[in-house]
């Protein structure tokens, strides 16, 4: 009859075996809980890039209708001025033409005095040189 127990050297070889192969199954247990926590935190970080992503296209979005409004009253301010000056230009030729006729009339009194001081002095005293500032 044939023993169905293997011999004892056998035996310690099949328990080595054994110990080894769930050695290894421990270890590759393990590796694969560090390789999933490892997938797990780059999931997390891969979900927190593109939340952030997301928020900087929404801030760029929002910023970009912004730029659009202020760009529209940037313009506006610039017809603005475009206008204003066109208003300056024109005050500045009334100023002008103003001055001349300041001058028009400043030559004309000097010509009505030398014409007066020909005149007698009673004649003199009876009419007024300039006009005084409330007959303005």
């Amino acid at each position: 009859m044939t023993n169905p127990l293997p011999a004892s050297g056998e035996t310690g070889g099949w328990i080595a075996a054994a110990l080894a192969g769930l050695g290894g199954a421990v270890f590759a247990l393990r590796k694969l809980r560090i390789a999933w926590k490892s997938d797990s935190v780059t999931i997390a970080q891969t979900d927190a890039q593109r939340a952030h992503v997301e928020l900087l296209h929404t801030e760029l979005e929002r910023m970009a209708t912004q730029n659009a409004a202020l760009a529209d009253e940037v313009n506006e301010l610039q017809r603005q001025v475009l206008e204003l000056n066109g208003q300056v230009r024109q005050l500045s030729a009334e100023r002008r033409a103003l001055s001349d006729e300041c001058q028009l009339l400043l030559a004309q009194i000097s010509m009505l005095r030398s014409a007066l001081q020909s005149v007698t002095p009673s004649t003199q005293q009876a009419l007024p040189l300039a006009p005084r500032g409330d007959q303005l």
